[in-house]
């Protein structure tokens, strides 16, 4: 089976160093190598080209030591880093690892099979820790977020806000949204949990395309999802988000071959005039949810007086 060809960006100010790693990547034709000797050009080079992997030296000309590895991935944390040290600089580059480098690499120690070894390891390592991390953070059954990610999502969107508060001059700066199929559990009783995953799955699927660009969705569990939005205008966008998905419901959803007519209640609750933390948030977006199922298919923010 043919190697799969990779891209690799080389940041390394001495061309020595350069020289010493192409004269060790010559017979990897599978390999790519794109080389810039700052910092700054080589993270340029992210934008320009998708790239494998980076081989990151820790002495540059506009930047030293941890510095490096930290704006590399500031600057995109999915690409796996490769630290460049020598023998004197061990110590640093063990620490680049615990700044979230996959590897590192004493420079004089380079030769053809250990450096494509170590790339190729640097780089399915940092596959198998974002499949982790994804398997940790989203649920299974939709691929949505999950409860988890969704509250930590949450936690920065308020800190954002908090940030921007007199900038919004007292307008509504964050919306949670919490829905609850009406009826759900009927589907699952009568026509089996096959047909409800399915029917989960459909509603999953027009919720995220009710959405405007930038909202977040998330399934909490069972039949429930939350909707995070932000922004100036969140308390009259949240209400036109809540009309798209009912109106979007109103349609039968198919699954495992069959019609059901789905729809669901929604609960609103707005930062800050509802809520300054998340918890709070929740709780009064539940509030509403609870209001709004007792008549059904409908959306209602919260209210204290209710």
């Amino acid at each position: 089976m043919a190697e799969e060809s990779l891209a690799i960006l080389l940041i390394e100010d001495n061309p020595g160093d350069e020289r010493l790693v192409r004269e060790a990547l010559q017979g990897a034709s599978h390999i790519e190598l794109i080389s810039a000797d700052r910092l700054e050009s080589g993270l340029e080079q992210l934008s320009i080209k998708k790239v494998d992997g980076i081989l990151l030296d820790l002495s540059l000309p506009d930047s030293q030591g941890l510095d490096s590895v930290l704006k590399a991935r500031q600057r995109d944390a999915e690409v796996p880093i490769v630290v460049l040290t020598g023998l004197d600089d061990e110590e640093t580059a063990v620490q680049a690892l615990h700044a979230g480098a996959q590897d590192y690499m004493v420079k004089n120690q380079l030769n053809p099979r250990l450096l494509t070894h170590t790339l190729r390891y640097a780089i399915e390592r940092k596959r198998l820790d974002e499949r982790i991390y994804f398997q940790a953070t989203h649920d299974d059954l939709t691929g949505l977020p999950n409860r988890a990610l969704f509250r930590d999502w949450l936690q920065h969107t308020l800190a954002r806000a908090e940030r921007n508060q007199a900038e919004a001059r007292g307008q509504p700066m964050a919306a949670v949204l919490l829905l609850d199929l009406d009826h759900f559990k009927t589907i699952n009783d009568t026509r089996g949990h096959a047909a409800g995953d399915g029917v989960l799955r459909a509603v999953a699927q027009r919720l995220q395309d009710s959405l405007r660009k930038g909202d977040t969705i998330a399934r909490l569990g069972g039949d429930e999802f939350a909707i995070l939005m932000e922004g100036f205008a969140a308390g009259g966008d949240a209400a036109k988000v809540a009309q798209k998905i009912l109106q979007s419901l109103e349609k039968p959803v198919v699954a495992d071959g069959k019609e059901y007519r789905i729809a669901t209640s929604i609960g609103i609750s707005l930062y800050p005039a509802d809520g300054e933390d998340g918890e709070a948030l929740f709780k009064h977006a539940d509030l509403a949810l609870y209001q709004a199922k007792e008549q059904r298919n409908r959306y209602l923010f919260y209210s204290r007086e209710a």
